[in-house]
């Protein structure tokens, strides 16, 4: 049986993730501000990716899930956006040595704990529920 209190966990962990990513966005943003290279296209289209992901992060982790299909589903781009928010950081602050170690850092974090759901029984959870089958009634594939 799939438990619907495991939501609270799933959310907990993607709210850790959009942390992280939120703290190496506003490393690089930190970084970034006030050079020459700001002026350029390269760092303001990857910071902007970084804000419109945090920012969706946000969108998803702020409503309140009824079913852990739900937190599956805000679990699944969270975690996704997170790494993609930490490599467009990394790759504006390559050549900043201190900025590049809290970059790892952050990284470390970001992989620190597993989730409490699997990514991939997230996925099945959302495209069943998506598809309209049962997931207690079907055997898992997995």
């Amino acid at each position: 049986m799939i438990s619907v209190s495991l939501s609270g966990s799933v959310l907990d962990h993607a709210a850790a993730q959009a942390r992280v990513a939120r703290e190496a966005y506003a490393a690089a943003v930190r970084r970034i501000s006030g050079e020459s290279a700001a002026r350029l296209p390269g760092p303001q289209f990857a910071v902007a990716g970084m804000r419109a992901a945090c920012d969706t992060m946000s969108a998803l982790l702020d409503r309140t899930p009824d079913a852990l299909t739900a937190a599956c589903t805000a679990a699944l781009f969270v975690g996704e956006a997170a790494e993609r928010v930490v490599v467009a950081a990394e790759r504006l602050l390559a050549d900043d040595a201190e900025g590049a170690a809290r970059l790892a850092e952050l990284r470390r974090d970001l992989r620190a704990t597993p989730p409490p759901v699997p990514d991939d029984r997230c996925r099945e959870l959302v495209g069943k529920a998506a598809l309209g089958i049962d997931p207690e009634a079907t055997p898992r594939w997995l």
